[in-house]
């Protein structure tokens, strides 16, 4: 009887997945990049839901012409149009961000993450336009995002990851 209602259980579980996965509202990808470690690893399986409603803290999928073969990218959305994202030096060429003038908190970067450096031009102050979004990857040392390719329009965006599994 056991063995019945697991199967049961199993078989209703393998339909929703497929429906979920196939459904138009949904798609997945495989993580490939050390960019947004540790949250997402290479291997790590996510779901992306196709949304419009992005928020500050969202990690998104999205593909832009600027990437090569127009490639599909995974960041974390840290400033939206209309909001001023700045940069403030605390030590040897070591900066925290700041939108509309308050540090952003960011709990889910690893120590050596959370403070970086680069070319100085890179942290002026910005107002991102309406309709787009400014990005980062979670390992800061190690990411191909805003920084260097520019803002996200909203129409680049493929959807939103809201589950991820770990291989």
């Amino acid at each position: 009887k056991k063995v019945i209602i697991l199967s049961v259980v199993i078989l209703i579980a393998a339909i929703f997945a497929l429906f979920f996965v196939n459904s138009k509202k949904y798609f997945t990808t495989t993580i490939v990049s050390m960019s947004m470690s540790p949250t997402l690893m290479p291997k790590d399986k996510v779901f992306i839901e196709k949304t419009s409603q992005i928020n500050t803290g969202d990690i998104i999928a999205y593909s832009t012409s600027s990437l090569p073969n127009k490639a599909v990218q995974i960041h974390r959305v840290i400033a939206k149009g209309g909001e001023i994202i700045s940069f403030k030096k605390i030590a040897n060429d070591k900066y925290v961000i700041l939108i509309n003038g308050k540090e952003l908190n960011e709990q889910y970067l690893e120590k050596d993450c959370k403070y970086f450096s680069l070319d100085a031009s890179i942290y002026e102050t910005q107002t991102i336009p309406p309709n787009n979004y400014y990005v980062l990857g979670d390992n800061r040392l190690n990411a191909n995002d805003s920084r260097f390719i520019g803002y996200i329009r909203t129409s680049d965006i493929k959807g939103k990851i809201i589950k991820v599994i770990r291989e």
